[in-house]
């Protein structure tokens, strides 16, 4: 069983403003190191999944006709779904995922050039995103996407999961991780991606006003304790959302 390492929130802190400390020759130098050769002192397992972590990004930008700004979800899916698999083979679990030290270490000791390549940072004076590489907790990349696919997991079957998250989008990826509520009802949550996949919804808002209103109904009724069925409850939502305005929280 692996033992995941861990980067506390303080300790991913200091790395990040010695990056952005760093005069312009020496951190130059140092994204060469870790293209050429990836972050020193990392362990064999961790030097290995550096390795796969890395083709497989490659990979997913290749399946891609056109990698741009505008059209980077099919690469994140191809990228997340095969990032879950690789993950659940070396142990990642839920109670493991729901750590964000595990995470942490994984982005800044592990795959940092990945992910700042992946999220620019918004201020052109700043070297890292540090919203999107440890700072906060439901946008840190490797974990939403990982969460992403686990909430979303239809019949233990990435096959089947990725049918019904083939035609989303980016956004859909933060909607639905950044509005759990209190805390991930996954049966809930998967039943709800399944009825979005099956629902015509592209460019819409649907899944977004399908959250809020499920959160607002959370708060005064669990799902899966009333008298309806999981499915019926989504259906519900669906059906509301579709014909009255979004629900305010």
């Amino acid at each position: 069983m692996v033992t995941w390492q861990r980067l506390s929130k303080e300790a991913a802190a200091r790395t990040a403003a010695a990056w952005e400390n760093m005069d312009r020759e020496s951190y130059e130098r140092l994204k060469d190191h870790w293209t050429s050769t990836g972050p020193t002192d990392l362990n064999p397992f961790y030097s290995d999944l550096r390795k796969s972590i890395v083709d497989l990004n490659t990979e997913s930008k290749k399946n891609v006709k056109d990698y741009s700004a505008k059209n980077r979800y099919p690469a994140d899916l191809f990228f997340g779904i095969h990032l879950y698999k690789l993950l659940n083979d070396c142990g990642m679990r839920p109670c493991d995922a729901s750590d964000d030290d595990i995470w942490r270490y994984l982005q800044v000791k592990v795959v940092p050039d990945l992910i700042n390549d992946r999220w620019k940072p918004n201020n052109e004076e700043k070297r890292i995103n540090n919203e999107r590489m440890w700072e906060h907790s439901r946008r840190i990349w490797l974990k939403i996407l990982w969460w992403y696919i686990e909430l979303s997991l239809q019949n233990n079957s990435l096959e089947d999961t990725e049918k019904i998250l083939k035609n989303n989008s980016s956004d859909d990826i933060s909607q639905l991780i950044e509005r759990a509520g209190n805390g991930y009802r996954i049966g809930l949550y998967r039943a709800i991606m399944k009825q979005y996949g099956e629902t015509p919804h592209q460019g819409s808002t649907l899944l977004r006003r399908v959250l809020k209103l499920n959160i607002v109904r959370c708060a005064t009724v669990e799902p899966q304790l009333s008298s309806e069925k999981t499915e019926e409850y989504v259906a519900e939502l669906f059906e509301y959302c579709r014909d009255n305005d979004e629900p305010k929280q």
